[in-house]
């Protein structure tokens, strides 16, 4: 049932997680990069943010403690987020949020909060966890969009601009055939994984 958001309007569950992309809005995107692409120089990016957690500040003191080998207990006071943290992916969502707004004027889609974009539309952005897809034109996506990020972020990007082009996000690969077709397949072995089941 959480997995269906059936859990949604459980208000203590409110402070753990963030705004997720779903497989039906990683569609939507790329159906509007070949729209775009029919009238600007547009490009589509998947990204990945290799220190996302890390690079979030803790909230409010937190301190873990470890269990060492001698059966003793050392305690450790965390100044950033980690991995697995219970409130991590909304903590994380709220930091890269927050940084699209401030440095490049983004807004939440009201409807849809994990989807930022720009006042003129010249650029959407997807966000899942620490996985996101850009759509927009060129320019802004290369020069303004990923030195934004590249700034604060470690990050690997892949890109969608011609035919031949492929990129991955969410377990699918995409891949540009022409100037108004785009190929999404699911990998090949969550295919194999059902037949298994």
């Amino acid at each position: 049932f959480v997995a269906r958001e059936f859990a949604w309007m459980e208000s203590e569950r409110d402070s753990l997680f963030s705004p997720a992309g779903s497989s039906i809005a990683a569609r939507v995107l790329p159906a509007m990069y070949l729209d775009m692409k029919q009238h600007s120089n547009s490009i589509m990016l998947s990204i990945d943010v290799k220190d996302a957690f890390l690079t979030v500040k803790q909230q409010r003191p937190t301190i873990v403690n470890c269990q060492l080998a001698d059966g003793s207990t050392l305690s450790y006071g965390l100044g950033k987020v980690l991995p697995g943290q219970r409130d991590g992916s909304l903590l994380w969502h709220q930091d890269l949020t927050n940084l699209l707004k401030q440095q490049l004027s983004m807004s939440a889609h009201a409807p849809y909060p994990c989807v930022l974009k720009t006042a003129d539309n010249a650029c959407f952005v997807l966000i899942h966890v620490d996985d996101i897809l850009v759509v927009g034109q060129r320019d802004y996506v290369l020069n303004q969009f990923v030195p934004c990020l590249e700034n604060k972020y470690e990050i690997s990007t892949q890109a969608i601009a011609k035919p031949g082009d492929e990129l991955h996000f969410l377990k699918r690969r995409m891949t540009l055939l022409s100037d108004s077709r785009l190929l999404i397949q699911t990998h090949h072995k969550h295919v194999q994984q059902m037949c298994d089941v």
